[in-house]
């Protein structure tokens, strides 16, 4: 792939998609979770003009890894 076609292809085909189907459909926000550490994920994100909030956190507890609790 040429260097100047890289992270310009079939994730970008989709996300534009997406967002002509959200426009389409009338909705007013499109929002996701994107790992830190996705850098190719931001770069689009921030050149399609989404704004990249670094406060989201997401938390998840595996509740079968865990003894029953009981509330009090």
């Amino acid at each position: 792939m040429r260097s100047h076609l890289k992270g310009h292809g079939l994730g970008w085909l989709l996300m534009k998609h997406m967002i002509a189907y959200a426009q389409e459909r009338g909705l007013e926000t499109v929002h996701g979770q994107v790992l830190a550490e996705n850098a190719t994920m931001l770069q689009m994100c921030t050149e399609l003009g989404f704004d990249v909030n670094d406060d989201v956190k997401v938390v998840t507890l595996q509740l079968h890894e865990l003894p029953a609790l009981t509330a009090p």
